[in-house]
């Protein structure tokens, strides 16, 4: 963690943030200057299995359960997007005690896929478990891959996505995120532990 800033410093599969995205848009010139204003902010790293995942995560600095994150959409293009979730765990004095990190790649960004790829799953979950803390800081990443086959801002309204956590103590939120299908979504949220006040 950055000491002067506190924030993460961005991960490699967010930081190639503009380029592929370009270039995706080259293959549809007519959306470049209705949507440049929203071209992803983030790109992910490049994978071409389904939902190929990779996870790391440190030592549990407790004996208490776990932070249990999961990420679902019922939208019928969801494979469309890449999803990575990193956290880092923190004490009360707000110093970092543990880290975790996983993405969910459906494909290279820039892949122009026409259809889901034959291994994608039927009911997507991307799952991330934390080590117990004082409280969370959780960033969520939603990278387009394949842009929207139509131009037409009425056919490419966001998407909900819906965040599902349980905190060691066992309390349970769910929040639910409208994501634009053009630039995806970059979001950071900080989850309290109660039980370790």
């Amino acid at each position: 963690m950055c000491k002067k800033s506190g924030k993460f410093p961005i991960p490699d599969f967010a930081r190639r943030r503009d380029a592929a995205v370009v270039t995706q848009l080259r293959h549809n010139p007519r959306s470049a200057t209705r949507h440049a204003a929203t071209a992803p902010h983030h790109t992910g790293r490049n994978g071409s299995t389904a939902c190929r995942k990779k996870f790391v995560s440190l030592r549990n600095m407790t004996d208490e359960r776990p932070y249990k994150i999961e990420v679902t959409s019922s939208y019928d293009e969801f494979w469309r997007y890449n999803v990575a979730l990193m956290c880092g765990c923190f004490d009360a004095a707000d110093q970092r005690t543990g880290f975790a990190s996983t993405e969910d790649t459906v494909a290279e960004v820039g892949a122009h896929l026409k259809t889901p790829p034959a291994d994608y799953p039927t009911r997507r979950r991307t799952r991330l478990e934390a080590p117990a803390c004082d409280h969370l800081i959780l960033y969520l990443y939603v990278i387009p891959h394949t842009l929207p086959a139509g131009n037409d801002t009425t056919e490419t309204r966001p998407f909900s996505l819906h965040l599902h956590i349980t905190a060691p103590d066992g309390t349970e939120s769910k929040q639910t995120f409208r994501i634009n299908q053009w630039s995806g979504a970059s979001i950071e949220l900080r989850i309290p532990n109660q039980s370790a006040r």
